[in-house]
């Protein structure tokens, strides 16, 4: 039961402009409001189909056991339980979105907290019908089955993922009692690290060796995490000690290979990646250093002044952005180029500042044909290309019209791909239009985003390394993950930041990246891989267009592997990953040499 002390309200976002023609987005096509009776009756329809479910899952004999005949019973409970367990599924997605969206655009709707934890923990089970599902389904001859059912024919790669995942489970009493406490441990600190993080705020960027308040805005920003630090080391080490106590529980060797496997990605393909990023160090750091020599230091980087704009940047309207964004979509195919007015025109696009907004950007998809894009406008450039990577998002939605909800489960690395080409296609048209005079900076730009997307990804990757080594040994001290921290971030980032400004406190700043095991990784991977695809057959646009729409249609029915490999790429080769950094290091090469022509 959904219980108010307040007379029922809208949300905030209507879906009109905002101030500077911003756009809100709106979620009245969806529930008119949270206390509307369509909520309240599709509330009560997905806890009345999953114990409906619940049921016809004991009455089929959906659950773990052994080896198990196709029979024509077995065909039939699975042509039946399929396509319900895929409606409670997209029915459930709905809620959690709309509950999630309403705290997205507003932290404090108190309303909604309270009944995003009333649901979650009357639904928890909804996932562990799935994990039994998969452990069934991994009792039988699959081939039998596909060869028996066109349903499961056309869930083909789920039911081998599902092989996979059974061989790694734990007994059933056990991954219940795991999902129930999650609700109660990581999920819950999550919770309370997002709103801690709202009250400290943003970190502050600060452009220009002639902001003499920088170092001491950047030592307010360690302090207030410091303070905090105490508890964050707490969480920290409970959240990593757990996930080393169940991935070695499901018969992982570490979490890295369980997430690999999640993902569909082999260990090779990561070390091939990452290999190929460290040798792309050497340019990145003559990159900061040449950075710093135009912001007025000597040869040293300031680590708060990576992302900041250079000096004289203009802004981009949201108007001249958009257009900006639909121009390079429409060199690509008039579908993608529709894209951003239709997001517009639908209300799909919350871009407005406004306090108690989360401040990353996000796309999610709330119902069949319904993304939601959030993110926070500023004119920067940085925020085109946040636009542009959240359209990515919407457009790979897109493709995926008409699967199943089991058939659109996909890896967090393969959905970041068409975020990455999206990226790739507005780098492009914001150098080509460039005039002379901002061309170095739309560089600078692209390179801050690159840092982002691939550089800081080695960061996190081998700070987490680390604490995973450690703490299976014993917890960290507040102390020794500030060293991991420092440790990591000079590795990368060598004499082109000064080591002074460096920032211990980032793994606590970033916590929510910490959260789930290796989870950040994968925006590298998709930078990369849509960057390669864009520029490998930039020459051919049919064959583009083709390749793309391939890989983002059929990514939850085959692995990422065999389309890759039917398009002659090897994602374990390291050339391919080398290759697909060739446009950042021509962008470096052109930046160093323009700004020494300044210099």
């Amino acid at each position: 039961m959904i219980e108010s002390t307040t007379a029922p309200a809208h949300p905030v976002p209507t879906g009109r402009a905002g101030h500077d023609g911003l756009p809100l987005w709106s979620l009245h096509s969806i529930f008119p409001h949270l206390h509307a009776p369509q909520y309240t009756a599709a509330r009560a329809a997905v806890l009345e189909d999953l114990q409906a479910l619940r049921d016809t899952y004991g009455r089929h004999g959906v659950a773990p056991g052994p080896h198990q005949e196709v029979t024509d019973g077995v065909l039939t409970a699975f042509d039946t339980v399929v396509p319900r367990t895929n409606r409670l599924l997209d029915a459930h997605r709905t809620i959690a979105m709309y509950l999630s969206a309403l705290l997205w655009a507003d932290a404090g709707d108190e309303a909604a907290r309270r009944e995003q934890a009333s649901f979650r923990a009357a639904t928890h089970e909804v996932f562990l019908l799935v994990d039994d599902l998969k452990a069934w389904v991994a009792r039988v001859d699959q081939e039998q089955l596909i060869a028996g059912s066109h349903l499961a024919a056309g869930h083909a790669h789920f039911l081998s993922r599902a092989a996979n995942a059974a061989r790694h489970r734990m007994p059933t009493a056990a991954e219940a009692l795991h999902q129930g406490l999650r609700e109660y441990t990581g999920t819950a600190w999550l919770g309370l690290y997002r709103e801690l993080a709202a009250d400290i705020g943003p970190y502050p960027v600060v452009a220009g060796a002639g902001h003499l308040d920088a170092t001491t805005r950047h030592q307010d920003d360690i302090g207030r995490w410091h303070a905090a630090g105490p508890s964050l080391t707490a969480a920290l080490n409970a959240i990593k000690g757990e996930e080393l106590l169940i991935s070695r529980l499901r018969g992982w060797t570490t979490p890295l290979e369980e997430r690999a496997d999640t993902e569909g990605v082999e260990i090779a393909t990561l070390t091939a990646m990452f290999d190929a990023v460290r040798a792309v160090l050497p340019e990145v750091r003559n990159y900061l250093q040449a950075k710093a020599r135009l912001l007025g230091h000597e040869a040293s980087l300031p680590w708060w002044e990576i992302p900041a704009p250079l000096q004289g940047t203009n802004a981009v309207t949201w108007h001249d952005a958009l257009g900006l964004v639909q121009k390079a979509f429409g060199s690509h195919s008039s579908e993608l180029g529709s894209l951003p007015r239709h997001a517009v025109d639908r209300q799909w696009i919350d871009a407005q500042p406004r306090p108690a907004k989360r401040s990353r950007a996000l796309c999610v998809m709330v119902a069949d044909g319904e993304p939601r894009i959030l993110l926070t406008y500023d004119g920067s450039y940085q925020s085109v290309l946040s636009l542009a990577h959240e359209l990515g998002h919407a457009h790979h939605y897109g493709r995926l019209e008409g699967a199943t909800w089991l058939q659109r489960d996909i890896p967090l690395a393969v959905s970041e791909t068409a975020s990455g080409f999206c990226e790739a296609l507005v780098g492009e048209e914001l150098l080509r239009t460039a005039p002379p005079a901002e061309r170095l900076a739309r560089l600078d730009a692209l390179l801050v985003r690159q840092c982002q997307n691939i550089v800081d990804a080695l960061v996190w990757f081998t700070v987490e390394d680390r604490i995973f080594t450690e703490r299976a040994a014993a917890p960290l001290s507040e102390g020794r993950l500030c060293d991991l921290m420092i440790k990591s971030q000079r590795e990368v980032y060598g004499a082109s930041v000064l080591p002074a400004s460096l920032h211990p406190y980032w793994w606590a700043a970033r916590a929510d990246t910490l959260a789930s095991a290796y989870s950040n990784w994968q925006y590298c991977f998709g930078t990369l891989l849509g960057t390669a695809l864009h520029t490998a057959t930039a020459g051919d646009q049919d064959e583009r267009r083709h390749l793309l729409d391939e890989i983002l249609s059929r990514s939850g029915t085959e692995p990422l592997s065999h389309l890759m490999h039917s398009a002659g790429i090897d994602l374990a080769d390291p050339a391919f990953w080398e290759g697909s950094l060739t446009l950042m290091r021509q962008h470096i090469t052109e930046f160093v040499t323009a700004a020494g022509d300044v210099a």
